[in-house]
């Protein structure tokens, strides 16, 4: 077969399994609510069952006789399974009754995810093995050049997806286009015959026709997935997943399977708009940071403000409330002014003492991208934007009648963090946890009483706030809860920071404690444990796994090979605890402007295919200069882990070159310890399956622990100083298990 047209095959397998990955996290996100637990359980699935299939296709590969015959069926496989895995993704909570606004805990999320996930997965690893048969010249070139073309394709699929096809096409739709054209290049590229070619012909003419029909399915999978929910609108945007629900009048919108807003929904809005104005009474200049604008605006029409200004990353929520949750009328008030993109970019670059009010509507801090709104940091920067007695304002949860030790920690933390930066809190129990906070006293008060007269005094509407909650609050509970919140906040360890993002594991564990399972216990007792403990644990299990070799005469082909998996393992794990890092930290810093992101996401495979092919030419000067010495490779993992705690640093710089390199450094060690690797076993189909799978093993174990232990519970430098320490491990390894004579 042509090499051209081998490489375009690999490149297409690629192109598809990153489309394939782009829409189950998307579909997954919405179904299990967009928490990045459930992202990291996602990832480590797919990096876990697509290991297995390396492993398994590397047992058979090597005896496989006509590898083109293999090869497409494992494709066609791919092609039929990826629409209905995402037809099975979207239904998983019907299938199970669960209704899409109610939680699921870990376990059940974890075991549905490996359920759903382990045919597609599975075929695909197989398919890098045994395509490492297909160019046929027996080395380690075949192994670097199917991932060299792989990451290629998977770089552009990104780049295509996150530009045209998230915008143009459903997820159904999506995976119809991606499967036709996974079919159609194994057919005609593959296929000799001419019979054979017309079947492939017939099967995307096939895919075609649903294609042009899918959205008739979409409309049935989200029939049967909103049941009772009686949706009204369902459309993507570059940001996520949009639901509008209608139900006797009532309007609400789901972000990514999350309710974030309802309309009309008086004890919400009106004590959102009213109770911070009741705080600062002669506030002027308003600041509203995410959430719904429709039902604010239609609170504040009679109150005396200057200007409303309205910060909301996604412009299709806004056109979503305009066409179904408020009038033209209210949307075109003069006084409104509407900032598309990043609240917390918005807020850092806004000018010093702009604002009276900043109303936050971030969502529950549950998540790495919402926790960056309680965060130490980002209340600092909105004082600055705050005049001298202006105020902030945010609430999270619905109060219960007992503060449950896991809300406790949750709320302390936050108090905690916001008495870092204001000198004056206030909290309300109300319809939620309401939290007002300023540098000065002013008007702020936690006395219901108090603010009724000041609302009745005020002339504002607002009868369900007046009737239903403020005189319906006793005191005493006001004072309970002010004392539970500030004993806990006593109590927390650490303040929440953006390199520390202790309330997002608090929000974490509160999840759990609410959707059952036991995960809850768990989580917490996770809390006992430190960075340093993950590291002992580390090296006792490389200690268990080399330990025989030095019992074991004549075993340097074997400690070749088992120096080679474990760096394998440790760049699979260390480059997707940094591909994690650097997300949550370009979360935090930059703000999800997702061009950008998927722009960051290539940058790292563009890395890895540049990092492999520069190998396969050290590989070759070093073979005709005699040497395959194991040292190179622990020294190329100590550069590696010498640049992870650089990453600050570099992505101060350029958070793309930042990924390159990161991408560059994994793709050089990953293609040097298969070339070592091939040189003992002289086996392509076997060596491919051990590669892949130990580069996938570390990269599903690393996806799981970096999103419920390392960065939420260590930090983001901690867990990037365990992924270098992992690296230099490895490294010792190849050395010390090599040196046997």
């Amino acid at each position: 077969m042509k090499q051209a047209r081998s490489q375009l095959l690999f490149a297409l397998l690629g192109f598809v399994a990153v489309v394939a990955q782009i829409l189950l996290q998307r579909r997954f996100m919405v179904v299990f609510g967009g928490n990045e637990l459930a992202i990291g359980i996602v990832f480590a699935g797919w990096m876990l069952w697509a290991g297995l299939g390396n492993f398994v296709a590397g047992r058979f590969a090597d005896r496989i006789k006509n590898v083109p015959v293999a090869l497409t069926l494992i494709f066609s496989a791919i092609a039929f399974i990826l629409p209905l895995t995402i037809a099975a993704a979207s239904l998983a909570k019907a299938a199970l009754g669960i209704p899409p606004s109610q939680m699921m805990g870990p376990p059940l999320i974890l075991l549905t995810t490996l359920i759903i996930l382990l045919p597609l997965c599975f075929a695909i690893g197989a398919a890098l093995v045994v395509a490492a048969k297909l160019p046929g010249t027996q080395t380690a070139a075949d192994i670097g050049t199917v991932y060299i073309f792989d990451s290629m394709g998977s770089a552009v699929g990104g780049l295509v997806f996150s530009w045209f096809a998230v915008i143009y096409f459903d997820p159904f739709q999506a995976s119809l286009f991606a499967s036709a054209l996974l079919f159609a290049g194994a057919g005609l590229i593959l296929f000799e015959k001419a019979a054979a070619k017309f079947i492939a012909v017939f099967a995307v003419i096939a895919f075609a026709v649903l294609f042009f029909h899918s959205s008739s399915i979409e409309t049935v999978i989200n029939a049967v997935q909103w049941k009772g929910f009686n949706p009204i609108a369902d459309f993507d945007s570059r940001f996520g997943n949009i639901i509008v629900t209608e139900n006797r009048g009532e309007h609400t919108l789901f972000f990514d399977g999350q309710p974030q807003f309802s309309t009309p929904l008086p004890e919400t809005y009106e004590t959102t708009a009213y109770l911070p104005l009741l705080m600062k009474k002669d506030a002027k200049d308003v600041l509203l940071i995410g959430g719904g604008l429709s039902g604010m605006i239609q609170q504040w029409r009679d109150a005396d403000l200057n200007s409303i200004t309205y910060v909301q990353i996604d412009p299709k929520i806004t056109d979503a409330e305009e066409r179904f949750m408020s009038s033209k009328e209210m949307m075109a008030d003069p006084r409104l002014k509407i900032e598309y993109g990043d609240g917390r970019a918005f807020l850092s670059q806004a000018e010093p003492a702009k604002f009276d009010v900043v109303v936050v509507q971030a969502g529950e801090p549950t998540t790495a991208s919402s926790n960056r709104y309680y965060t130490k940091e980002f209340f600092e920067e909105a004082r600055r934007a705050l005049k001298p007695d202006g105020i902030i304002f945010f609430a999270i949860f619905e109060p219960t009648n007992y503060l449950s030790f896991e809300a406790g920690k949750l709320l302390g933390s936050v108090y905690d963090t916001l008495d870092k930066t204001f000198d004056h809190i206030v909290v309300l129990p109300l319809y939620r946890y309401y939290f007002v906070a300023s540098a000065a006293k002013g008007d702020l008060t936690d006395s219901t009483e108090v603010l009724a007269r000041r609302l009745e005094k005020s002339g504002y509407h607002a009868p369900t706030l007046l009737s239903q909650i403020l005189y319906g609050i006793y005191p005493e509970r006001v004072s309970r809860i002010r004392d539970s919140i500030m004993k806990a906040a006593d109590e927390t360890e650490y303040i929440n920071t953006d390199r520390h993002p202790v309330a997002y594991y608090a929000g974490l564990v509160l999840w759990a404690a609410k959707a059952g399972g036991g995960a809850a216990e768990f989580l917490e007792s996770l809390e006992k444990v430190r960075w340093w403990h993950v590291v002992a644990f580390i090296i006792i299990a490389a200690f268990l796994t080399t330990f025989p070799l030095s019992l074991w005469e004549g075993a340097r082909g074997k400690g070749v090979e088992i120096a080679s998996v474990w760096a394998l393992f440790a760049v699979g794990f260390s480059s997707i605890l940094y591909q994690m890092v650097l997300l949550v930290w370009y979360q935090v810093k930059v703000g999800l402007l997702f061009y950008r992101l998927g722009i960051i996401v290539t940058a790292f495979m563009v890395g890895l295919g540049v990092g492999a092919y520069g190998a396969m030419k050290l590989n070759e000067r070093r073979r005709k200069a005699g040497g395959r010495g194991q040292k190179f490779v622990a020294l190329c993992l100590v550069a590696f882990g010498v640049y992870m705690p650089l990453l600050f640093l570099v992505s101060g710089v350029s958070f793309t070159l930042a990924n390159f390199l990161c991408g560059a450094l994994a793709g050089l060690i990953y293609q040097i310890a298969a070339d070592r690797l091939v040189g003992v076993k002289k086996q392509i189909g076997r060596s491919a399956g051990l590669v892949n799978f130990s580069d996938y093993l570390g990269a599903s174990v690393g996806s799981v622990l970096a999103a419920v232990i390392m960065i939420p519970l260590f930090g983001l430098f901690p867990a990037l100083l365990i992924a270098a320490l992992t690296l230099v491990i490895a490294a010792l390894l190849c050395i010390v298990i090599t040196s046997k004579p």
